[in-house]
């Protein structure tokens, strides 16, 4: 306990937040079930591969059925999205970027957490039907930007899901923003 105590003192909140997080990484790694779920991390795996799938698919009831029904994916351009908000945004983007698709780097899940590395690809063909870019003109432009998401499940479905990516680079590849 003192060894802990001495570590705390040295560590910001936030680093202390981490280490928390990575013990209970730790605790799940080593059998203990830290989630209270019957999904084991090998099925939940499988869940958010078949999710990134139904994305590629373009599959927008797929997609937003993965959700609680209260689940909120978090979005950098969009906000919180939940329910039929969510399936608007989901459509939209599809529609505005035909070829839209994610390409996973690494996941991996901890207890019922999974967090990803991916690239999010396209070309901005059509036009937006809503949003801060409806009304503006495709501009044929493509763009592949690294993300990360962070996803909270329950019972099966995603609770949260958090995604982080450079808004800027994105909107500089599609043409929206002058490249500097």
């Amino acid at each position: 306990m003192k060894t802990i105590r001495f570590i705390a003192q040295l560590f910001t909140q936030n680093t202390m937040l981490l280490l928390a997080a990575c013990l209970m990484g730790l605790g799940a790694c080593a059998g203990t079930d830290v989630s209270g779920s019957a999904d084991s991390e090998a099925a939940l795996m499988q869940k958010f591969t078949n999710y990134k799938a139904a994305w590629n698919r373009h599959d927008v009831s797929a997609v937003t059925g993965f959700y609680q029904p209260n689940g909120i994916l978090n979005d950098p351009g969009a906000g919180a999205l939940s329910g039929p908000a969510l399936a608007g945004w989901v459509q939209g983007l599809f529609t505005a970027i035909p070829d839209f698709k994610v390409e996973v780097k690494t996941a991996n899940a901890t207890g019922q957490n999974i967090a990803s590395q991916f690239f999010m690809k396209g070309t901005w063909t059509q036009p937006f039907p809503g949003g801060p870019l409806a009304g503006a003109k495709p501009t044929g432009k493509a763009f592949t930007v690294p993300a990360s998401g962070f996803y909270e499940w329950k019972n099966g479905k995603i609770m949260m899901g958090t995604l982080y990516f450079d808004q800027m680079s994105m909107l500089t590849q599609m043409g929206v923003i002058a490249q500097m």
